[in-house]
């Protein structure tokens, strides 16, 4: 892929993961009853949850794809490949198969996931899920040379 049209790529789906993680921040994250109270809340806390977990993986293939020309088939595989390329630290790799995990549980399973598992899962991976998308702007910023707009 063109390098230049590989990097708007990325940049649009750092912009797009930035919202999401602030949408899903806003959330009443310090106080169980305020975040069950609203049912429409929680909702969107599952969708913005998987949609946010998601990204940082779709975004992690788009790299493996379009710098790298590895095609992975698996979420598990990402973290490994992008691990292997330097992408990623084993810290920031181990975090993103936990990601992994819950994109799984929450796509795949066939149980409606309980409020309390979902508001756990939301207060305990707000910091991984940054945590990842920093990673993904190292890389870009010393991959790419607009990388700087992400800030």
């Amino acid at each position: 892929m063109n390098p230049k049209k590989t990097e708007r790529k990325l940049l649009t789906r750092m912009l797009w993961i930035g919202k999401t993680l602030t949408i899903l921040e806003s959330l009443p994250l310090d106080n169980y009853e305020a975040f069950v109270a609203d049912e429409g809340k929680l909702l969107n806390a599952k969708g913005y949850l998987r949609r946010g977990i998601e990204s940082l993986l779709d975004l992690g293939k788009c790299i493996l794809e379009n710098h790298f020309s590895i095609i992975v088939f698996q979420y598990q595989e990402i973290p490994v490949k992008l691990e292997e390329n330097a992408v990623l630290t084993k810290k920031e790799s181990a975090l993103l198969k936990i990601l992994a995990n819950y994109c799984e549980y929450l796509t795949n399973s066939f149980e409606e996931i309980d409020k309390e598992e979902l508001y756990t899962i939301c207060k305990q991976q707000m910091d991984n899920l940054w945590q990842i998308k920093s990673a993904y702007s190292r890389w870009i910023e010393d991959n790419f040379q607009t990388a700087h707009i992400l800030h």
